[in-house]
C-alpha cells in the first residue's frame, strides 16, 4: 500500500485512513491509522479543521524505489549530530563546552567515585541562562554516544527539560532544579555493569517489563547514593525525588515505587518525556532505535500510560509533530529534512530541500505524504 494525501472534500466514504491524524493545533489524536472513513468521520474531521486526509492506495512497487533514491540524496550520515548542517539547540560553542564540562565531571566520578558538586551547580545555572535566550524550535544535538551515553544524554535531557520548563513558565530556581535532575538522573548507570562505564544505554521500549531488581533498575537510587556520599546536603528534596522517580509511569506501573499520576515528582514527569525521546534517537553503532518522528509518535501514543499529557503537550508545542531531523516526502516528490516546526501550526514544518528552506505553511498545495523510516535510510545506504 502507498499513501495519497487527499483534500477532505474529495475523500470517498469507505476509504481507509493511512496514517494517524492529529488535530492541526494540538497533539490530540483524531482518528487512527486503518480507520474506515464514513460520512460521520468526514464531518468530524471537517469540524476539527482538517484539510487533508492520508488515504491508502494500492502501490505499483515503483514508487518505493524512487522514494528511496530521492531520500538518499538528502539523508545525512553523521557520527555526531542529528543533522550535521543545522545549528545546534544551543550555540555550537556553548553546547560543546557544556558537554566537555559534564564529561569531565562524570569521568572523575567514574575514576574516583568523588567529584566537585559545585561544578554541577554552576553548569545547571549556565545551561538555564543559555536556554532562556535561545530559540528551541531547532532540536538538533548530539545523538552518538562517543563521549559516553551518560554524558551526552545528561546534557541533551538537561537542555530539553529546561526548554519545556521555560515553555510552561517555570521560575528560574525550578529550571535550575530540573536541569540538575536531568544531568544527574542516569549517573547511577555508571554502575549498571560490573565494569563501571559511561556507555551503558537503556532500552526504553523494554525498561518497564517486570523483571527482578538489578543494577539497571536500581540506578535511580544508586545515583542519589553516589551524590549523597559526596555531599549529603547537595540534593534538595525535590531534586532527589526527581532522580528516584524518573522511571515512574503516569498509570502507576513504573518503578521503583509505583507512584501514579500527579503524585509523581514534577521534575520526573518532565524528565521522563525528554529521557525517552533522547534515548530513542540515540545512535549505537551508527543506528538509532527510532527516527525523531516515530520517537515522538511513540511518546504521544503512551500519553496517560507512561507520560503526563500536560508535559507531552508542551514538548509537542516546542518540537511540532515532525521534529528536527525527520525525513519526509512531499506530494510533488521532493524529499526534505525537517528544520523546525512552522510558525503557526505544529503539523506544517519548515524543511530543508536541496539546501533551500521551504515553509510548508506558505505552500497551500504542498503537503507531506510520507515519513521516511530508519530502515529506508539504511537500505539506500547499503545500495550505495
Amino acid at each position: 500500500m502507498k499513501t495519497r494525501w487527499t483534500r477532505i472534500d474529495e475523500v470517498r466514504t469507505g476509504s481507509v485512513n493511512a496514517e494517524d491524524i492529529f488535530d492541526p493545533y494540538s497533539f490530540v489524536l483524531l482518528i487512527g491509522k486503518g480507520t474506515v472513513i464514513d460520512s460521520k468521520t468526514l464531518q468530524f474531521l471537517k469540524n476539527r479543521n482538517v484539510s487533508w486526509v492520508p488515504v491508502e492506495e494500492e502501490s505499483d512497487g515503483v514508487e518505493k524505489d524512487l522514494t528511496l533514491e530521492a531520500e538518499s540524496e538528502i539523508a545525512q550520515s553523521s557520527q555526531q549530530m542529528l543533522v550535521p548542517d543545522l545549528p545546534l539547540i544551543l550555540s555550537d560553542e556553548k553546547y560543546h563546552l557544556t558537554m566537555d564540562r559534564f564529561h569531565d565531571f562524570a569521568s572523575v566520578i567514574l575514576e574516583t567515585g568523588i567529584a566537585n558538586l559545585t561544578d554541577i551547580e554552576d553548569l545547571s545555572n549556565d545551561i538555564v541562562a543559555e536556554v532562556i535566550k535561545t530559540e528551541h524550535s531547532i532540536l538538533n544535538f548530539m545523538t552518538d554516544i562517543a563521549p559516553g551515553f551518560v554524558v551526552k544524554h545528561g546534557i541533551n535531557c538537561a537542555i530539553l527539560a529546561a526548554a519545556i520548563g521555560q515553555h510552561i513558565r517555570q521560575p528560574w530556581h525550578y529550571l535550575v532544579q530540573i536541569v540538575k535532575v536531568a544531568l544527574l538522573h542516569d549517573i547511577g548507570l555508571i554502575h549498571a555493569t560490573k565494569e563501571k562505564s559511561l556507555f551503558y544505554v537503556e532500552n526504553v521500549l523494554k525498561q518497564f517489563a517486570v523483571t527482578p531488581i538489578d543494577r539497571v533498575r536500581a540506578h535511580p537510587f544508586l545515583g542519589v547514593k553516589l551524590i549523597e556520599r559526596m555531599n549529603p546536603d547537595f540534593l534538595e528534596p525535590d531534586v532527589s525525588r526527581g532522580i528516584v522517580h524518573h522511571h515512574e509511569r503516569f498509570d502507576g506501573f513504573g518503578f521503583p515505587l509505583g507512584i501514579q499520576g500527579k503524585n509523581i515528582n514534577f521534575f520526573s514527569r518532565v524528565l521522563s518525556v525528554v529521557d525517552a525521546y533522547d534515548t530513542l534517537i540515540t545512535k549505537v553503532d551508527g543506528k538509532s532505535i527510532l527516527d525523531p518522528y516515530h520517537a515522538l509518535k511513540w511518546i504521544i501514543h503512551n500519553v496517560k500510560g507512561i507520560f503526563d499529557p500536560d508535559i507531552v503537550r508542551a514538548f509537542v508545542e516546542i518540537a511540532g509533530l515532525y521534529p528536527t531531523g525527520t525525513i519526509v516526502r512531499l506530494n510533488d516528490g521532493r524529499i526534505g529534512s525537517v528544520i523546525s516546526k512552522g510558525d503557526h501550526t505544529i503539523a506544517r514544518p519548515i524543511l530543508s530541500i536541496d539546501g533551500r528552506e521551504v515553509e510548508t505553511e506558505n505552500e497551500s498545495g504542498t503537503y507531506i505524504v510520507e515519513v521516511m523510516g530508519i530502515d529506508q535510510v539504511e537500505a539506500r545506504r547499503r545500495v550505495e
